[in-house]
């Protein structure tokens, strides 16, 4: 049976859908980071040789060097799925160079994007004191600040 590996807590709304399509799902319920020692010695205890066919991960695991993908692609892995827009975490030249296909989601968070906006200029509309790490967050609608923002509700 080919086998799935989920990676920066993507989980439990992925997990049914390939389990359904007939994978083995293994939800690491973290990332990784750039330790692809611990990668792979997490793939190591969790999977027989070569079952492991797809890793799907968000943006927290970086696989980023030629020899995270020699070394994915000798325990079996054909696909890279990331969760989101970029690309960035993935050496996409080195992927390919041993028969990884790279692939994306771009849009599927789309909504979740507009919420966050949204939010961050209703609290720069009325003046909340953000915590430093919030703040980071606001730039993206700092544009917004000072503009009348038409809101349409049902």
């Amino acid at each position: 049976m080919s086998a799935v590996l989920l990676l920066d807590g993507i989980g439990p709304e992925a997990e049914p859908i390939l389990t359904e399509a007939g994978l083995r799902v293994v939800d690491a319920k973290r990332g990784f980071g750039e330790d692809l020692n611990a990668l792979l010695a997490f793939i190591g205890s969790n999977f027989q040789s070569n079952e492991l066919r797809a890793i799907c991960l968000r943006s927290s695991t970086k696989l980023k060097t030629t020899e995270a993908m020699v070394a994915l692609r000798e325990v079996g892995v054909e696909l890279i799925v990331r969760f989101g827009t970029g690309t960035d975490n993935i050496d996409l030249k080195a992927a390919a160079a041993n028969g990884i296909v790279v692939e994306n989601t771009p849009g599927q968070n789309a909504t979740s994007v507009a919420e966050k906006a949204m939010l961050c200029a209703g609290l720069l509309c009325h003046n909340i004191n953000l915590p430093i790490a919030a703040q980071a967050s606001i730039r993206v609608v700092q544009a917004l600040a000072n503009k009348v923002v038409p809101l349409i509700s049902s």
